[in-house]
């Protein structure tokens, strides 16, 4: 790769990863794995990032193939290591909405997540059909085994925590939504908050708002997910504070 290719790829990344005013610990990490993607020495790495720093707003996000082409460059970093965290998982989300590809098609670049999400939802279709037959453990290791997937199980465990789809011959979904926010907080994808937040601060059917089982095991898992303390009798209360001031602005913009 060209000097100049090299320098101008470096230049598009630090526009989208800037692109919201900061730049957290999680990108720092990604861009030195750019930083070895692209054989660029420290010295280079160094002048290119100050020369960014001098005159950012003159750099467009990259649209086309040279969008694409930034996108996969992201996309092999956050693969060398043979595991994409769900940290990536939000930095690729961040580049390719800069970039005009849409979620549904950025999961299709992953390798092996074709596959992966047809089980998934296979798993999925499962639950709804099957969950009320279970012994309780059962149902657990079925929810257990979604969540084991990874980062690609994410979205389908949101999808069922916001479905208003109830198991076959169950009364309700609360079961099966306090298994789903439980492995989501496992997880620990920032995706995640948002919505374990809403169900906190708002509910969504009669049987959430009136179960405080499932509002603090959401609490819980928002707890797991960001490293913060929501602990005893006011977990909930503590979690709507929080979400109202740093909470909301932080994690609204990651919401799928």
């Amino acid at each position: 790769m060209e000097n100049h290719d090299r320098g101008r790829d470096l230049k598009n990344i630090l526009v989208m990863l800037l692109a919201d005013g900061v730049i957290s610990d999680d990108e720092k990490d990604h861009l030195k794995k750019i930083k070895r993607r692209l054989e660029l020495t420290t010295e280079d790495f160094t002048e290119l990032v100050d020369e960014f720093k001098q005159d950012p707003n003159r750099l467009n996000v990259p649209q086309g193939q040279a969008g694409r082409d930034a996108l996969n460059l992201h996309l092999e970093a956050a693969l060398a290591d043979g595991e994409m965290t769900s940290a990536e998982m939000v930095i690729l989300e961040k580049v390719a909405r800069h970039v005009g590809v849409s979620d549904m098609e950025l999961q299709s670049l992953i390798p092996g997540n074709d596959e992966s999400i047809g089980r998934i939802n296979d798993s999925v279709d499962e639950l709804y059909e099957a969950f009320n037959s279970w012994d309780p453990a059962t149902r657990a290791q079925k929810v257990l085994k979604i969540a084991s997937y990874g980062v690609v199980a994410v979205v389908p465990l949101l999808q069922v925590l916001e479905s208003y789809r109830i198991p076959d011959g169950a009364e309700n979904s609360l079961e099966l939504k306090l298994l789903v926010a439980g492995q989501l907080g496992q997880l620990k994808d920032t995706r995640a908050v948002y919505y374990l937040a809403q169900h906190v601060n708002i509910g969504d059917t009669d049987d959430e708002i009136s179960n405080p089982e499932f509002r603090d095991q959401c609490a819980k898992a928002i707890g797991l997910i960001t490293g913060l303390q929501f602990e005893g009798e006011d977990k909930q209360k503590m979690v709507r504070d929080w979400w109202l001031g740093p909470g909301k602005e932080s994690f609204s913009e990651l919401a799928i």
